[in-house]
């Protein structure tokens, strides 16, 4: 099965703008009822052990953390999703950018 790749400008702003909204809310925000800081709290941290005075970082925790890192899995996860389920994602896509320039937008207000 071939797949077209059909991505005009506009399509891959609102992609990246999602993406980033996303990415920022794992990795930043506490979520809801601090959803998101628990998981980042217990989930992904670090480990101590004392008799050998090691530390543990599980692999997933470093991209987890870092804007950068997760923010280009999130594009390519979006854009495979919008590949294969494009009605629903367009939904999706657009929801998650304007929550993006809404942020964007109170940022520049608030300073």
């Amino acid at each position: 099965m071939l797949v077209q790749f059909n991505l005009n400008l506009v399509e891959f702003g609102l992609l990246s703008l999602a993406a980033w909204r996303i990415t920022h809310f794992i990795v930043e925000e506490r979520g809801p009822f601090n959803v998101m800081g628990w998981i980042r709290e217990h989930i992904f941290r670090f480990q101590y052990f004392p008799k050998t005075a090691t530390y543990f970082i599980p692999a997933w925790s470093e991209v987890f953390s870092c804007v950068w890192c997760l923010g280009i899995y999130m594009w390519i996860l979006l854009f495979i999703m919008r590949l294969y389920i494009l009605s629903a994602m367009n939904f999706v896509i657009l929801s998650l950018a304007a929550s993006a320039v809404i942020i964007f937008i109170e940022e520049k207000i608030s300073d």
